[in-house]
Order: structure tokens, then C-alpha cells, then sequence
């Protein structure tokens, strides 16, 4: 069977249709192809692209959301890295609680790949390699934070985060919000007015809610 290699030609292999998009001059043997569906553009032999030989590395795969990427990073060989991807993904887009209920994973870390490069810059990624129950963290940076991203996360000890959310669960502190509509736990009071410069008799009033706001913060 003669095959029609020339530029805008569209094939469906194995239920996918692949478009060529650089025109092939007798005597090679290798095209470029784009995928309609993600728009992943890779070349390919010809002989393997109709046989059917061929991968589509921004097809969705975990959670309907994440797909590996090209690129250096393998899912076989980097494997703590795949298993804390794909237990993200899951927490937002499979197995979402209450308490991931408007939480997302930024586009960006939808890439195996560009995760892989990103969690190497966090605060705590040489413990969370080195050691295990190391958690992921997206809401101490930032408590009001809903997004999984690269300026939200850090890594940090199981004990640590087990301790944070205990004081969350007993309501050992005071949430406030500055005018930026940032949030704040305040578990010292003295110490947080201290910090940002706050009256500290007009802060302990909001509080008990004989005041609405103290210098921008309110409860």
C-alpha cells in the first residue's frame, strides 16, 4: 500500500489522529507529525509511523489531567517523584474530600516533566529525597492557597504537618486577613502584633469582637 506522505495529510493510528506537518523529500525515511488532539509534535520513521509505532507524550494518563511529557525524567526510574505526582493528583481529582474541594494542580504541573524540574527548587526537596514521610505541602507558604504550583509548595516532616493540622483541628489559633485578602494563623499574639507592627490592645479587641478591623487585618 502506497502511503501519502505530503504536508496536512491526516492518519488515525490506533484511534488517533496524527497530521504530517513538514513535507518529506524523496530518499528520507523520517516525517514530522503532530497529534490533532494535544498538538504534541515529534519526528518518527515512516515505516514505524504506519505500523503504528508511535506515542503521544501529552495524552492525558493519570487522573484525566496528568501526562508524562518529554523529556529526561521517567516515571521507571524516577519513581519517588511519579508515586508524589500521581498521590497529588489523586487528592485533587480523584479521591477530593471537603477539604480539596476547590483545590486544583496549576497547568503546569499537569507535565510530569516540568514537576520533576520544579520540586528540585522547594524548600525541603534534599530531606524529601533523602528520607521518607516527607509530605508535599501547598498551604504553609500561603494558608489560603488552593493551587498545587511551584510558588505555593514546600516539603515537609510528617510530624510537622500532623502538628499544623491538629491546631487546625483544635482551633488552638486565630485565623486573620490582611487587606491583601492574605491569611494568617496567629498563635502568639504578642509575638504576631510585634511582627507587623500591630497595637496589641486593639488586636486582642478584634478578637474578641469588640473591634472589626485592627490596622488592615480583620478575624
Amino acid at each position: 500500500m502506497r502511503h501519502n506522505f505530503d504536508k496536512g495529510t491526516v492518519y488515525s493510528i490506533a484511534g488517533k489522529d496524527w497530521i504530517i506537518v513538514s513535507e518529506v523529500h524523496k530518499g528520507l525515511d523520517h516525517i514530522h507529525v503532530k497529534s490533532v488532539e494535544t498538538g504534541y509534535t515529534t519526528k518518527v520513521k515512516k515505516v514505524n509511523f504506519t505500523q503504528g509505532k508511535i506515542k503521544d507524550y501529552y495524552l492525558p494518563t493519570v487522573c484525566g489531567v496528568g501526562y508524562i511529557g518529554r523529556g529526561k525524567f521517567s516515571p521507571t526510574v524516577n519513581k519517588k517523584s511519579y508515586a508524589t505526582w500521581k498521590s497529588m493528583l489523586q487528592r485533587v481529582y480523584i479521591k477530593a474530600t471537603e477539604t480539596y474541594k476547590d483545590v486544583e494542580v496549576c497547568k503546569r504541573w499537569h507535565n510530569f516533566q516540568w514537576f520533576c524540574e520544579d520540586i528540585r527548587k522547594l524548600p525541603g526537596f534534599k530531606l524529601w529525597a533523602a528520607s521518607d514521610n516527607i509530605h508535599l505541602d501547598k498551604d504553609i507558604i500561603d494558608r489560603s492557597a488552593k493551587v498545587y504550583s511551584p510558588t505555593t509548595c514546600q516539603f515537609v516532616t510528617c510530624k510537622e504537618n500532623h502538628q499544623r493540622g491538629m491546631r487546625a483541628y483544635n482551633r488552638l489559633f486565630h485565623v486573620v486577613k490582611d487587606a491583601q485578602g492574605r491569611l494568617y494563623d496567629v498563635i502568639n499574639q504578642r509575638e504576631f502584633c510585634e511582627t507587623y507592627g500591630l497595637p496589641v490592645s486593639n488586636f486582642n479587641a478584634m478578637i474578641k469582637g469588640n473591634r472589626t478591623i485592627c490596622k488592615g487585618f480583620t478575624l
